[in-house]
């Protein structure tokens, strides 16, 4: 999403690979992101750093998300080619200028903490994963999360036709009930 960051400068955007911001509603549906309108940038911004992408990542990024108060910056470099480590974050200090967040290796894995997310960053292969250390496990991933929903629409599915069954038997069994009572009837018993 294309973020606009001064009024009437259509020329004055960026936009970030991955950007969250609370407080804003999530409705209506955005195009495009107006700081100005929003009240905020964004809270957290993470940039996947490339070969095409590095110099302005380190350099004009640093200093547009600090001037607006992104609270984080994040870089992520997939390939460890131009991050050394292939993960590096920022946060707002108490005089408003970046200050390194610093990383931590647990049983060999690089991670580090957003305060913000309230998730450890952690970068697996060349993907970066969001770990939730309340619930003990990662997030899941757009194809988990697509896989998790096929699986919950087979349950939900499988359900629906057992209450449909249950329902044909109960209509079923009123069918004999209501024949048995006729045939009672007509028998005087």
């Amino acid at each position: 999403m294309l973020m606009y960051w001064e009024e009437g400068n259509k020329d004055k955007r960026m936009s970030p690979d991955v950007f969250v911001a609370f407080g804003p509603d999530k409705e209506p549906e955005r195009r495009v992101w107006l700081v100005w309108a929003e009240g905020m940038a964004a809270d957290f911004v993470l940039e996947v750093t490339s070969r095409g992408t590095r110099r302005r990542d380190e350099g004009f990024k640093v200093q547009l998300y600090q001037r607006l108060g992104v609270t984080e910056y994040w870089q992520f470099d997939p390939t460890e080619d131009y991050l050394h480590p292939n993960l590096k974050g920022r946060r707002l200090g108490p005089e408003g200028a970046y200050e390194a967040i610093p990383l931590e290796r647990r049983d060999g894995a690089l991670l580090g903490w957003s305060e913000v997310l309230g998730l450890e960053l952690r970068p697996q292969g060349h993907a970066l994963r969001l770990f939730d250390p309340a619930l003990g496990e990662f997030l899941p991933t757009s194809g988990e999360k697509s896989r998790i929903i096929g699986k919950q629409a087979q349950s939900i599915g499988a359900l629906e036709a057992e209450r449909d069954e249950a329902e044909a038997a109960r209509r079923t069994a009123e069918a004999r009930i209501a024949e048995l009572e006729r045939r009672l009837a007509e028998s005087g018993a």
